[in-house]
């Protein structure tokens, strides 16, 4: 059977529940982690706590102890194991090579574990492209960014250069930018590629406002101490650093091999292959990527390989000043799918709180996509999910008294009733 029923490998909030909550179920349960357990849901967390008063940035991260959360999994009865290099030596063994400290039991430099299951857990990033020199010169990516300010002052990091423009990024560079450094941004597409375009070129139009440099449409191709290469639409040029200049890739350090084909795992295109369970091709081996694949894998893990993952609404959140939100579909992909049945209630307030809103609506009332951006925006995104979730049209809230969901369904009815009043007297007289 193994050491263990279950072995979590990873670090930040999600291997944490994920390992807390097996205990719960009685299981055996080891996690394999780091020191700096940075994950995306811990940055976006203290993003969004410090962004309104950026100069608590420091004080925040003094005050996160993940030690403490270590120590508190294994006086639950979790075996915590602190390492950095781990490998697969064959389907269900992991070799671990132990960081001294005083959370693990074995005094022994390597350590060999056998479970009757293993949980990837990792966050989801683009391969790292190639560009030549950037090894020679180093690089930061997300979470040793925060391990950097974690340990140091703003003093180690002058001016950082951002290859890439996702929401993490943007907000990174808004509250950097906050604090003195001269923060750049150079993305191959658009910034906020996930977003729909209007929402993205208010945030770029603002970000450029307050001081922000975006370039757009670029490749970085080659690094060197002084000089960046880049390739556009015109041509190579260079562009000179600041001496000392940080790079920072839009992506987390979880690149560990771990050995896939010795655990007989395929991976096609930089990508893990996964069934609906969240199994690998290796049916012992699961991958979790977002919290509600938790309670999934755990069932599937500990109990009867059934459970299955459903296709989400996307949705995504970016945590600047302002905050702009998405869920559903953007413009041109459903312009393409409803064509004429696709209507859409557009809103923009200028001044100090910056308001906009794209909401996408069929005919018979059911909204497709929301597009955001303001203080309202984080409101309005769990009232829609809600609605497209569980198919909700705009007439059955029409109770609604209170509240900005209330203004949009009542804006939306009103243009359905006037469009429909329209189509009634143009067929009646043409």
């Amino acid at each position: 059977m193994g050491d263990y029923d279950l072995v979590v490998v990873g670090h930040g909030t999600r291997a944490f529940a994920l390992a807390r909550k097996a205990r719960k179920l009685k299981a055996r349960v080891g996690l394999i982690t780091s020191v700096h357990p940075w994950d995306r849901a811990m940055i976006e967390a203290v993003i969004d706590r410090v962004r309104l008063a950026p100069n608590t940035l420091f004080p925040t991260l003094e005050a996160l102890s993940p030690l403490e959360d270590l120590e508190g999994l294994q006086s639950s009865g979790v075996d915590v194991i602190l390492s950095e290099e781990i490998t697969f030596c064959d389907r269900q063994t992991l070799l671990v090579n132990l960081i001294s400290n005083n959370l693990s039991s074995s005094s022994q430099n390597r350590r060999k574990l056998k479970s009757r299951r293993f949980v990837i857990v990792k966050d989801v990033s683009p391969p790292l492209r190639k560009i030549i020199g950037l090894n020679e010169i180093g690089y930061l990516t997300y979470d040793s960014l925060f391990k950097l300010l974690e340990s140091s002052n703003l003093d180690a990091l002058d001016a950082l250069t951002i290859l890439g423009g996702d929401s993490l990024s943007c907000a990174i560079a808004q509250l950097l930018h906050n604090l003195g450094v001269k923060v750049k941004i150079m993305s191959e597409s658009q910034v906020l590629p996930e977003f729909d375009l209007g929402v993205a070129r208010i945030l770029q139009a603002h970000l450029e406002i307050q001081g922000i440099e975006i370039l757009t449409g670029c490749l970085v191709t080659a690094v060197s101490d002084q000089k960046l290469w880049i390739t556009t639409s015109l041509g190579t040029s260079t562009l000179d650093r600041d001496r000392g200049e940080y790079i920072l890739l839009p992506s987390f350090n979880n690149s560990h091999d771990l050995n896939w084909a010795g655990a007989e795992i395929k991976v096609k295109d930089g990508e893990i292959l996964l069934n609906s369970k969240l199994q690998t091709t290796n049916s012992h081996i699961y991958l979790c990527h977002q919290f509600r694949d938790i309670d999934i894998i755990l069932k599937n893990c500990l109990f009867w390989a059934i459970a299955t993952s459903q296709p989400e609404i996307p949705s995504a959140l970016c945590l600047t000043i302002p905050v702009v939100a998405s869920i559903g579909e953007n413009e041109i992909a459903a312009r393409l799918r409803y064509g004429k049945d696709l209507q859409i209630l557009q809103g923009y307030e200028q001044g100090d709180n910056l308001q906009f809103s794209k909401v996408l609506y069929r005919s018979n009332g059911q909204i497709v996509g929301a597009h955001l951006v303001g203080d309202r925006a984080e409101e309005l995104l769990a009232s829609v999910a809600i609605m497209m979730e569980r198919k909700l049209k705009v007439s059955e809230l029409m109770g609604i008294e209170v509240g900005a969901l209330s203004t949009l369904c009542q804006e939306i009815s009103a243009n359905l009733w006037a469009k429909n009043w329209r189509s009634f007297w143009f067929r009646l007289f043409c």
